[in-house]
């Protein structure tokens, strides 16, 4: 890159000056959750959104993990490349047990992401919390299922 130079000096002529100029490589990932908290009966969906806030490209592999080990938890797609300064949407789809009384149960998954650069070895790690609230759910009273017998 050229750089013209102009002196405080009246009378000067301005000068041109060839710079590099050196940027080093910055990878930086971010992983946000929306919504952070779903009340269900049995399955719900959570949109993961994957920002890479750094300069290059990466590589990011997911996983999910349920301390418990009660909920199944799917994560459409479970590896993908981020570019520079771009972020991409994950489906993560969390199915678990139904419960038919009681009150509401929360349960947390721990979503993690292992991001490297394109080509390099794993470098960054960055994770966010989601909760699915288990919902009782009752069958529909009697009156609801049975067909309407009213005499016209």
């Amino acid at each position: 890159m050229t750089v013209e130079v102009h002196s405080r000096q009246p009378g000067t002529a301005p000068a041109y000056v060839a710079v590099d100029l050196m940027v080093p490589q910055a990878a930086a990932i971010g992983l946000a959750c929306s919504p952070q908290l779903v009340r269900a009966h049995r399955s719900a969906r959570f949109i993961l959104t994957v920002s890479n806030r750094g300069n290059v490209a990466l590589d990011v592999a997911l996983k999910a993990s349920d301390p418990e080990k009660v909920i199944s938890v799917v994560l459409a797609p479970s590896r993908l490349t981020v570019p520079a300064g771009q972020a991409a949407d994950v489906v993560v789809t969390v199915r678990g047990p139904r419960m038919i009384l009681g009150t509401d149960l929360d349960r947390l998954i721990t979503l993690t992401g292992l991001a490297r650069t394109v080509g390099h070895e794993p470098q960054l790690v960055a994770s966010t919390e989601l909760i699915r609230t288990a919902a009782p759910g009752l069958a529909p009273p009697p009156s609801e299922l049975a067909p309407d017998r009213t005499p016209a």
